[in-house]
């Protein structure tokens, strides 16, 4: 059973996200803050990542950062409702697989794991 990690302050979405991948068979662990979420990561070992931009305390792409120095292999999909390319780019070059734009396409959302865990 694949691992998933959702980082983002959006109750809402979070809680929407994890139901959509529980039944899609995914073990699903849900942050709410970016250190939460290191936490979890290093805990959970997670197959993918899923990390809004945009969190309270440390940001997405702080995170990012830590996960990277830690593991450069796990994909960690950003996400954000800022959509710009600066922001893309620099999620990009700090090692993001992948990086959507709110509102989700939940079908392209879901190719983009399925994709992932199944490299």
């Amino acid at each position: 059973m694949a691992k998933l990690l959702i980082i983002d302050d959006d109750k809402d979405t979070t809680v929407y996200l994890k139901g959509f991948f529980k039944t899609r068979g995914c073990q699903v662990i849900a942050s709410f803050t970016g250190e939460d979420g290191l936490t979890s990561f290093e805990k959970d070992k997670p197959d993918v990542v899923l990390l809004d931009i945009k969190l309270p305390g440390i940001t997405g792409l702080e995170v990012l950062k830590h996960i990277r120095t830690k593991d450069k292999q796990t994909p960690v999909v950003m996400f954000t409702a800022l959509g710009n390319d600066l922001t893309r780019k620099e999620a990009q070059d700090l090692g993001a697989t992948n990086y959507i734009v709110k509102p989700f396409n939940m079908l392209e959302l879901e190719g983009v794991v399925a994709k992932l865990i199944h490299k």
